[in-house]
């Protein structure tokens, strides 16, 4: 296919209809391919960008026996059985203020079971963090305060996943505006509804920002697939 068959553009501004097997490949992260059928436009989709993440910019806290793959362009990140709350992070420096972090990534775990899959802030002074995860026990999501990987504190708030049509598999946007921390959630990484805010300086100041998986259960493992990670 030559180059004159695959456009770019913004979803918004598609050109006029001219040449059968022409590709419009939109530009501003989600939205439908659409192909040139000679008199007009046939859309596919919902189609959704990605940005892989770079597994060499994250470093371990309290690794245990975890362990990720990222072979193929997602990374796969499981943490073993194990009984008792232990948070297995896979961190990096957070970006400067002011931030936002989108992820889309698959949680698997079982309900009734009290694992948490998805995202971490952290302060590197003393290791105090803020999770953003789904919750197996309850189905819901929360975003919880641990004085470090093995010890929670309290529930900013929990809500049930009911809420969503696919509830494993989320769009998560956390940001930092140098005023206040926010997170946000999506069904298609374009449309966000707030889920909670608070000063970014309330329990800690994340200075670093990461993924996180937490089995909690004897015989029971538990992973996240992170199919992208997008800083702005």
């Amino acid at each position: 296919m030559t180059d004159d068959c695959v456009v770019p553009g913004l979803y918004d501004n598609i050109p006029l209809p001219e040449k059968t097997g022409k590709l419009y490949f939109p530009t501003n992260k989600a939205g439908n391919i659409a192909r040139d059928n000679g008199a007009s436009w046939d859309y596919y989709g919902m189609l959704h960008k990605l940005v892989p993440p770079v597994a060499g910019d994250f470093a371990w806290v309290n690794q245990g026996g975890a362990s990720y793959d990222a072979t193929y362009g997602p990374l796969q990140f499981q943490s073993i059985a194990g009984a008792g709350n232990n948070l297995r992070i896979l961190k990096k420096a957070a970006p400067a203020t002011p931030y936002s972090i989108t992820i889309f990534y698959t949680a698997m775990h079982w309900n009734g079971v009290q694992s948490r899959v998805g995202f971490v802030w952290r302060q590197s002074s003393d290791g105090k963090l803020v999770t953003v995860a789904t919750k197996g026990l309850t189905n819901s999501y929360e975003n919880s305060k641990w004085t470090d990987p093995t010890t929670f504190s309290a529930n900013y708030q929990s809500f049930s996943l009911a809420q969503f049509s696919s509830p494993d598999i989320m769009w998560l946007r956390m940001s930092d505006d140098g005023v206040n921390r926010t997170v946000e959630y999506g069904p298609d990484g374009i449309n966000w509804r707030e889920y909670h805010t608070v000063g970014r300086t309330d329990f800690l100041t994340a200075d670093e920002v990461g993924i996180v998986v937490n089995a909690n259960h004897a015989s029971i493992a538990c992973s996240m697939l992170l199919l992208s990670w997008e800083e702005e």
